[in-house]
This record gives C-alpha cells, sequence and structure tokens, in this order.
C-alpha cells in the first residue's frame, strides 16, 4: 500500500485490476485530441523536449476520473502504472 494525499491507496490491486474493459480505458480512449494536436509544433530552441500535450491532457483527465487532488499523486501514479502511463499516450519505453 502506498500513502497518497493522506489515504492509503492500493495501487497494487488498482494495477492488476485493469483491461481494456475497464471504464477508464474506454474513457481516455474516446477523447478527441484532434484539436491539441495542432498545440504540438516542435520548438528548435535550446531545453529539453516538453512532453506529448495529447498524453498530457488525457493524464489530466485521468487525473479526475480517478479523483486524485495533486499533480504529485498523478505523477506517483503514472510512474508505478506503465499500463495507465500507455493508456494516456505517453512512451513507456522511453527514459524520461
Amino acid at each position: 500500500m502506498y500513502i497518497l494525499e493522506g489515504v492509503l491507496f492500493p495501487f497494487e490491486v488498482f494495477a492488476k485490476n485493469f483491461n481494456e474493459n475497464d471504464k477508464v480505458y474506454q474513457v481516455i480512449k474516446q477523447i478527441d485530441c484532434r484539436g491539441i494536436a495542432k498545440l504540438n509544433t516542435s520548438c528548435n530552441g535550446p531545453g529539453r523536449k516538453g512532453y506529448d500535450r495529447q498524453a498530457l491532457f488525457c493524464a489530466l483527465v485521468l487525473k479526475k476520473l480517478m479523483g486524485l487532488t495533486t499533480t504529485k499523486s498523478l505523477v506517483k501514479c503514472l510512474a508505478y502504472s506503465p499500463l495507465l502511463s500507455h493508456w494516456c499516450g505517453f512512451d513507456i519505453m522511453k527514459r524520461t
């Protein structure tokens, strides 16, 4: 068990019970990100390359679906569950 926002959150149980019939997966896959795709312009300036904006948007939707109140808790959740990260559209094989 992990302590997340002062509540014990059973990530192990949550992660093991995911499947493609899961409501969270169904909602995330129904998101139309065509408008956000226009914002994914590449910038050749200095600095680190940013994350995919579509994946970030899906992660914020996931945050609301799971009832997480902080972005820090969302980051912990996505770091713990590569499946959730993949569902949001992050490249789970790429190091951050």
